[in-house]
């Protein structure tokens, strides 16, 4: 009986799969089989369902923050201007490097997918709300300016005790700690 590597069963179930797999399917398996470490948690995403004419802030309110900061309610610019119901899958991803909005832009690009904006975020939290706690989680598809004039992005955050939306400003270099919800295209 000839022995197969673990490569070769790899390798074969790739092959014989490779037009079902996904654009982020196959970046997962690229940074996999080189050796990088992969920032999607988890490899499937998150499913979740946005209702596009739910209000923000009965949105918010169902999420039952903590703490929210105000400057949302002011945003007109956050979210994008859709209707109806709308199914995404939602990837929280980890630089492992100081990147810009730019590049985290770029990366999340070539990976497949765009940031997230408020309302796939707050669809998000409302369905996951424990996975904000002890993470930052930006939300980069969104952007709005703050009562001092300073062009910002949404984020969630939290511990065990409590759950934030919070506010901070787009462009800055973002540290290993903050995390990325994105959607893939």
């Amino acid at each position: 009986m000839k022995k197969i590597s673990f490569f070769q069963i790899v390798y074969s179930l790739i092959e014989n799969n490779l037009e079902q797999l996904t654009g982020v399917d196959k970046q997962v398996l690229i940074r996999l089989l080189g050796g990088q470490n992969n920032h999607l948690t988890p490899s499937g995403g998150y499913p979740i369902t946005i209702d596009h004419d739910q209000p923000i802030a009965l949105l918010i309110q169902n999420c039952h923050f903590s703490n929210t900061d105000l400057d949302i309610f002011c945003g007109y610019n956050l979210w994008p201007n859709k209707n109806g119901i709308e199914n995404v899958k939602i990837f929280v991803i980890r630089f492992d490097k100081v990147l810009n909005a730019h590049e985290v832009s770029d990366e999340l690009d070539r990976l497949g997918l765009r940031p997230a904006n408020l309302k796939e975020i707050l669809a998000f939290s409302l369905i996951n709300p424990d996975i904000q706690r002890n993470n930052l989680i930006v939300g980069l598809g969104s952007t709005l300016l703050n009562s001092k004039n300073v062009i910002c992005v949404p984020y969630l955050s939290g511990n065990v005790a409590q759950r934030k939306l919070s506010l901070t400003p787009w462009d800055h270099n973002w540290q290993t700690h903050w995390q990325f919800a994105a959607v893939e295209l």
